[in-house]
């Protein structure tokens, strides 16, 4: 499977990746909104995005989805947030959401 995973925080976000990796996924990273849908533009396929809901820049893991969608309209889509998915729900359409630990 063909992962992008997208998360401003570097160390976490190498983990998360790591760990997708070892489990078999041909992963991709990025920090942010614009420079995902940079590496999303040389992919081919993808097949899941992982992003936090909050990138900064103004962009949200939602903007991005819909954004990256555009050139894969089949992408599924993760996304991790520390707010309750209850909070979120005007923008989660058919993403997932995994609620981050708080602490």
């Amino acid at each position: 499977m063909v992962v992008l995973y997208v998360d401003p925080n570097p160390g976490l976000r190498s983990r998360r990746a790591a760990l997708l990796a070892q489990a078999g996924h041909a992963v991709h990273e990025a920090g942010g909104a614009e420079s995902a849908v940079a590496v999303a533009q040389q992919l081919e396929p993808l097949e899941v995005l992982v992003t936090e809901s909050l990138l900064g820049g103004g962009f949200s893991g939602f903007d991005l989805r819909d954004a990256v969608r555009a050139k894969f309209p089949g992408l599924r889509t993760v996304v991790t947030s520390r707010q309750a998915p209850s909070d979120l729900s005007a923008w989660i359409e058919d993403s997932v959401v995994l609620r981050e630990p708080i602490g």
